[in-house]
């Protein structure tokens, strides 16, 4: 469902629970909003959509890959990209459950 994808991504819901990597506890909830890296004019992280998920491209000097919804859930939860390169810390490690990831990867190829 795009709807309940697009709350997770902007926060409206609590279900994204996250840690920075090396860390037990939580982060608050409004730090752990995807939109406040990856859009906007102070975004930090890269745009999230189809194009930027889809397209085989080299990321954080690794060989080209593309995300499916597989390689995106580990990312998110593991911090690990398609190439098996390692995010930087700052990205939170997210506790989302499978359906949830599913929600969030439907509204970032098809918003």
């Amino acid at each position: 469902d795009v709807a309940a994808g697009r709350a997770l991504f902007v926060g409206e819901t609590s279900e994204l629970r996250a840690q920075v990597a090396g860390h037990d506890d939580d982060l608050p909830l409004a730090a752990a909003r995807c939109i406040n890296c990856h859009e906007g004019p102070g975004a930090i992280g890269p745009r999230l959509n189809a194009p930027q998920l889809l397209e085989s491209q080299a990321r954080r000097g690794g060989p080209p890959s593309r995300y499916d919804e597989a390689t995106f859930c580990r990312l998110l939860r593991d911090g690990v990209d398609p190439a098996f390169v390692q995010l930087p810390r700052e990205m939170p490690r997210y506790q989302i459950a499978p359906e949830d990831c599913r929600k969030l990867w439907d509204y970032l190829i098809h918003s």
